[in-house]
């Protein structure tokens, strides 16, 4: 009895002991098996990582290289602009350089036209003035001639006066006219100095005709007829002296 009681007890302690072993066997298999899969799942995150570490680099290298390239882009535009720049200041210094030294040559030419026109109008008017100059010398001696002979000549002595008048303003008008259009070209030319250059000449011309017909009234007043003197031949030689200026 007691020995079928003893194997039943050992029998029993080897169960739970084989039962133990096995639950512990699981146990360490489960375990195993849990690491396992734990490892993997850390080994894969860490590839994951490792990869879109790699990626990472690789779109910094692109977005570097790109980067690099449009710096590049952006310099040679900035040169190129920097060079047009300086060709299209070069070309306009070129231009106004140009226009400047044209607008000097086409000055200096209109100068010397200017200054060999008023050199002509000069002597125009010059040998008007001394034309009218030597009539009033011959109308006062025709003057004196008809006073000799009581001729009345109170009127033509009248309009010689004027007539003398008005010459000595053109004389004066005439004598200025070079110098002071001289003057005038010394500077720059515009629109005001031509105005000016043509006021001037036209002052001198109108002067010179209106001492020229004042004289021509002198004469008209001592032609036969008018005064009674019958003097032809004193009167047609003044009227020829009497000549009209021409016009500058």
């Amino acid at each position: 009895m007691k020995k079928t009681h003893y194997l039943t007890i050992f029998g029993l302690v080897i169960t739970t002991l084989i039962s133990g072993n096995i639950v512990l066997a699981q146990t360490n298999t489960a375990t195993s098996g849990s690491e396992g899969r734990w490892s993997n799942f850390f080994e894969q995150k860490k590839e994951k990582l490792s990869e879109e570490k790699a990626q990472l680099e690789t779109r910094k290298e692109k977005v570097a290289s790109t980067t690099a390239k449009i710096e590049d882009r952006i310099r040679d535009r900035e040169l190129k602009i920097a060079s047009t720049t300086s060709r299209l200041q070069e070309r306009e210094v070129k231009i106004a350089s140009s226009t400047e030294a044209r607008k000097i040559r086409l000055e200096e030419r209109f100068k010397t036209g200017i200054s060999n026109q008023i050199a002509k109008v000069n002597d125009r008017l010059g040998d008007a003035i001394t034309r009218l100059t030597s009539t009033d010398e011959r109308l006062k001696a025709h003057l004196i001639n008809l006073n000799a002979k009581n001729v009345d000549t109170t009127r033509a002595n009248a309009l010689l006066a004027e007539a003398e008048a008005k010459l000595v303003i053109a004389s004066e008008k005439v004598s200025t006219l070079a110098t002071s259009l001289q003057t005038v070209l010394s500077g720059t030319i515009s629109t005001t100095t031509k105005n000016t250059i043509k006021a001037k000449t036209t002052e001198a011309n109108t002067s010179v005709k209106a001492a020229h017909e004042a004289f021509v009234k002198v004469v008209e007043n001592l032609k036969p007829g008018r005064n009674g003197n019958g003097a032809n031949t004193a009167t047609s030689t003044l009227n020829r002296q009497a000549t009209a200026t021409t016009t500058p």
